[in-house]
């Protein structure tokens, strides 16, 4: 039977939209940077931010269940195709209620299919729940990942995760500077960091692009345009709040080593 053994939690069609367009670098390669070491090269992104079989369903034993093989890995497939489509609306103008309530359905998926966030699920479950290793992970992979196949009101994880979202506004930030994603957060959370030089109150981004990233605001009324270019001083803020948060990798469309006034030292500092 043919199934998906390498199972990405940031999926391709987002690390394409960060890949290194110099020449001579080789095709579908992105910059990582080791935030322990220092250190960077480029890697293919068939080989990053994925994990063997993450997304699978375990029997009593441990084993994967194989009348479940890629059940959720083929469920999270067709969410990513629907994002991607949205995404390529807005890269022509033309987004529409219906894409924003897509992006919204995903950027809870993405929030949650990271394995530190299923692992803290995980933990919680047992602690909660008293179950055990494997129950507590099939628990968390069916409640975080499955909207639309099991039932709604099973959904309890991502329910919780997607009215949190629904909750903030949306906007799309353009920028000049490279933005960097970071492997654990992807989804990267703001709050709590204030910039004086911008003054939208940003609770989480997600880099969609090498130039673009969603921002979830908390505000009590939208404001202003639906797609904005931000100043190069914010971008490279946010590129360090990806620096200085939990993961040991970056990932950007150019030498994170080589341009690290992409970053705002001091704050990297701090």
């Amino acid at each position: 039977m043919k199934h998906t053994k390498k199972q990405h939690f940031i999926p391709r069609s987002i690390l394409r939209h960060h890949i290194c367009m110099c020449i001579p670098a080789p095709p579908n390669h992105i910059f990582q940077y080791n935030k322990d070491t220092g250190t960077e090269h480029l890697t293919g992104i068939e080989n990053i931010c994925c994990v063997n079989y993450l997304y699978e369903i375990k029997d009593a034993n441990g084993s994967i269940n194989i009348y479940h093989l890629n059940k959720i890995e083929k469920h999270l497939s067709e969410i990513e195709g629907k994002f991607a489509f949205a995404i390529k609306n807005i890269e022509h103008n033309r987004i529409s209620d219906s894409d924003i309530n897509v992006i919204r359905f995903y950027i809870a998926i993405q929030m949650l299919r990271v394995p530190n966030i299923l692992e803290l699920a995980k933990n919680l479950a047992q602690e909660v729940f008293s179950f055990d290793t494997n129950t507590a992970e099939n628990f968390t992979k069916a409640t975080s990942l499955l909207p639309g196949v099991i039932k709604r009101d099973q959904n309890i994880l991502f329910n919780a995760v997607l009215k949190m979202v629904c909750s903030k506004y949306l906007k799309i930030y353009c920028s000049h500077i490279p933005l960097c994603l970071n492997e654990s957060y992807p989804v990267l959370p703001v709050v709590g960091v204030p910039f004086a030089d911008y003054s939208e109150n940003v609770s989480y981004i997600f880099p969609i692009s090498y130039d673009k990233c969603i921002a979830l605001l908390l505000t009590d009324s939208f404001e202003g345009e639906l797609v904005v270019r931000i100043p190069d001083t914010y971008a490279k803020y946010l590129n360090s709040l990806a620096y200085m948060a939990n993961g040991k990798y970056l990932y950007c469309s150019v030498s994170v080593k080589d341009n690290m006034d992409m970053l705002l030292l001091k704050l990297k500092k701090q």
